[in-house]
């Protein structure tokens, strides 16, 4: 439960800093929005109706929303900055909090998720004598 308080935690504090200091847009006409055949620069794909992204508010750049959680999360010095022009955008403290809880959580599910392989398996050997049906009860309780 701690585990998981923690979890929450840094996940607030992680999605009001990128909130405050991005904004999110859906990509409705490129003539409207004032740019003509804009490419995310990190999956180099262009904009398209319907797109999600987010625009950096210290920066102005843009970025589709998925491609940025994922570009800030994989910098190794620790801050969340920019693509383009390297502005901080996530304090480096925030970052490791963020990571470390789910790195913890990456390995408490690991975990159920190979007792659950080893459990099913056993089940397709015929060493359960419970129904199919108690047996999802029993693990989802």
């Amino acid at each position: 439960m701690a585990a998981l308080t923690r979890y929450a935690i840094a996940n607030y504090k992680y999605r009001e800093v990128l909130n405050k200091k991005s904004c999110k847009f859906v990509f409705r006409r490129k003539k409207l929005m004032g740019f003509f055949g804009q490419d995310c620069v990190i999956c180099l794909s262009e904009f398209e109706y319907g797109d999600k992204g987010r625009k950096l508010e210290t920066c102005k750049h843009m970025f589709h929303e998925n491609c940025l959680e994922k570009w800030l999360l994989m910098q190794k010095d620790g801050k969340a900055t920019c693509p383009l022009c390297r502005t901080v955008i996530i304090s480096e403290e925030i970052v490791e909090e963020y990571r470390k809880v789910e790195d913890e959580g990456k390995r408490d599910y690991s975990f159920e998720k190979e007792l659950a392989l080893l459990l099913l398996s056993g089940l397709n050997r015929g060493y359960c004598h419970h129904s199919f049906s108690n047996f999802w009860v029993f693990l989802l309780k």
